[in-house]
């Protein structure tokens, strides 16, 4: 927060600039530095439209008090807005009809004899689920109509039956591939649920004795395919 605007410089800037519509500061001078920011009523909609990218933004505040003509204005985090919980402690206006999104997971990709899984981790919601047995044809349109925070591939989707440890070689996991190749996506190793769960703590910074809740429906049951 400056005064009443909140302004962003460098790479911070051109990320407002492209996503979230702003004009830069002093026009477009290659030899500046990149500013751009928003007064303090528009403040909600630029942290709507940030989040609904898929960014992560921290909210610093003035110190509002008397203070020396000349002294250095003293400053504080007051939030933090990420597609995982985009709204902020006073932002809502009484007379503005939020419209509260789907929190958006953190999910992870594994194989095993039993087909494809997807873990989802929820941070707001301190859950996760998982749904084994998944074809490859399932696992890609779940990605497909899924959105998401971050997404994690497990370092079992590259085993084949070669044992060259290449992802797609003689067709396996080709489509997933394919859907993948084009994405931003992170490896993991490891049981894929707990360390997937170590990768969400460490994206919050949660504490690592931060537990979460297994909300996985049963699949006791269900019809299997012919």
């Amino acid at each position: 927060q400056v005064g009443d605007f909140y302004e962003a410089i460098g790479f911070d800037a051109c990320i407002l600039v492209e996503h979230a519509g702003l004009n830069p500061f002093g026009g477009l001078r290659s030899d500046s530095i990149p500013k751009a920011g928003c007064p303090i009523m528009n403040l909600r909609q630029t942290l709507d439209d940030l989040t609904r990218c898929g960014y992560s933004v921290c909210i610093v505040e003035e110190i509002q008090g008397p203070t020396q003509a000349r002294a250095r204005k003293g400053r504080f985090i007051s939030g933090h807005a990420h597609p995982g919980s985009p709204y902020v402690f006073g932002l809502a206006e009484v007379d503005h009809d939020l419209e509260f999104p789907d929190p958006m997971p953190v999910v992870g990709i594994s194989r095993s004899a039993k087909g494809y899984c997807l873990i989802s981790v929820l941070e707001t919601m301190k859950t996760y689920s998982a749904e084994e047995g998944l074809t490859e044809e399932a696992i890609v349109t779940k990605l497909r109509i899924c959105r998401y925070h971050h997404l994690y591939l497990h370092s079992s989707l590259r085993n084949n039956s070669s044992g060259t440890s290449r992802w797609g070689e003689f067709g396996e996991g080709g489509l997933l591939w394919g859907e993948c190749n084009g994405k931003s996506f992170d490896w993991f190793d490891g049981s894929p649920i707990d360390e997937l769960l170590c990768k969400v703590r460490e994206i919050y910074g949660l504490d690592e004795k931060t537990s979460f809740r297994n909300v996985t429906i049963s699949l006791e049951g269900r019809p299997q395919p012919l």
